[in-house]
């Protein structure tokens, strides 16, 4: 329930700033996000290539093996660190399209104040979206109603 609150309350937020201002755009600079989204989602495929869509399977069962597990968040341990590399590199190609671009001293403070916006998003992406989902995959996991994730032993 308390999910579903949160997300009302960003689609609200997210709504009233693009009915005030009229348009998204100017907090999000176009080809840094197309850099990082792209450089993201190759580095996944080529990290894990067709066994990404197993990994989020194995992050979805009740229980898993403990080596499917450490492979799971090995995966998105892969994620998160892919999601800072590739913010860092949209922001140094952002940066460098936009000096090869523009010769007005003017607009420096705005285009890299944009590109690095484009890479407090890859972080907040990172920290928000993939750090939480490998800690439910963790959490599920543990015996949490137990107070230990150490096994059972039977003592007599």
């Amino acid at each position: 329930m308390f999910k579903f609150i949160g997300l009302i309350i960003s689609f609200g937020t997210l709504a009233v700033f693009i009915l005030s201002y009229g348009q998204f755009m100017p907090l999000i600079d176009g080809s840094a996000a197309l850099i990082m989204f792209g450089v993201f989602f190759g580095g996944a495929i080529f990290g894990y290539g067709n066994n990404i869509y197993n990994f989020i399977k194995l992050s979805r069962a009740e229980r898993i093996k403990a080596l499917d597990l450490f492979i799971t968040l090995d995966f998105y341990n892969y994620l998160s660190k892919l999601t800072y590399y590739s913010a860092i590199i949209a922001l140094l190609f952002s940066a460098v399209i936009f000096l090869a671009n523009n010769q007005q001293a003017d607009s420096f403070g705005t285009a890299i104040s944009l590109s690095l916006l484009t890479c407090l998003y890859g972080i907040i992406i990172s920290a928000l979206i993939i750090q939480p989902l490998k800690h439910s995959v963790l959490y599920k996991n543990m015996n949490a109603n137990e107070g230990t994730s150490a096994p059972k032993t039977n003592k007599k």
